[in-house]
């Protein structure tokens, strides 16, 4: 009787942990938000760390935007992280989690001086898989109004075409291109003066999740790891002594 009691005890440990189990599809490419060779990132971490007092743990998987997006409508794991807010239906989404800056940047030989996102369709401008859908009204206007930016998944790809000169314009968010631009230019790979472009506004990112009382679970994490000051901890060690910018 006691054996059949631990084995039953084990077992249903055993299927407690399995449902405690949590997948997360995020873009790839994105550091220091994400750092896909590493599993680890700024976004990793505040994920982890906020969904462990509720008992998940959470692995993640990481592929092109698109495949995140299809990944989560074809439920093939519990959430998503680095999808605009409110582009998909039937799923939660999170409180704001972080605000990327996206920018267009330019190389400082080439004498740009842009003011708005109106000038892009008259340069060679590179963009990121799924640009449209992050980058405002403005420039999803363009978009529908016909104009067509090339786009690449791989962000340091993006990096690379702005400083050998296959593009006049790259537009990223600044701590990822700061990111990239710091590993090309310690490598020798790149060099060279570079001017920033703040053209579009400060924008918000989300978790989304397939379950409303996981988000319920995590949106109490994350306003814990705030109140704590463990958000700010996990930002200083990739950032330094930047602050968490506050809506």
């Amino acid at each position: 009787m006691v054996a059949l009691c631990l084995l039953l005890s084990s077992l249903l440990l055993s299927s407690l942990g399995h449902a405690r189990e949590l997948l997360i599809a995020t873009s790839s490419s994105i550091p220091p938000y994400v750092i896909t060779d590493q599993h680890r990132g700024i976004v990793v971490e505040i994920i982890q760390q906020a969904l462990q007092p509720s008992g998940y743990q959470v692995e993640f998987i990481y592929a092109p935007n698109r495949r995140v997006q299809h990944m989560i409508e074809e439920k093939q794991v519990d959430g998503v992280y680095n999808l605009a807010a409110n582009t998909l239906p039937k799923v939660h989404y999170s409180n704001r989690i972080i605000d990327y800056q996206n920018v267009a940047i330019s190389l400082k030989k080439s004498l740009l001086s842009l003011k708005s996102v109106a000038e892009l369709p008259d340069l060679r401008v590179v963009v990121f898989q799924n640009a449209e859908k992050f980058l405002g009204p403005e420039f999803e206007n363009l978009i529908r109004d016909g104009h067509a930016f090339p786009e690449v998944s791989n962000q340091r790809s993006q990096v690379l075409m702005l400083f050998r000169e296959r593009a006049e314009v790259i537009i990223m968010e600044r701590r990822i291109f700061e990111y990239f631009h710091r590993q090309l230019s310690s490598s020798g790979e790149i060099g060279g003066d570079y001017v920033i472009h703040p053209i579009f506004e400060p924008a918000p990112r989300y978790a989304a999740f397939l379950d409303a009382a996981v988000r319920d679970q995590f949106n109490a994490g994350l306003t814990q790891l705030k109140a704590n000051g463990s958000l700010d901890e996990i930002m200083s060690r990739y950032l330094g002594s930047e602050p968490v910018s506050e809506p």
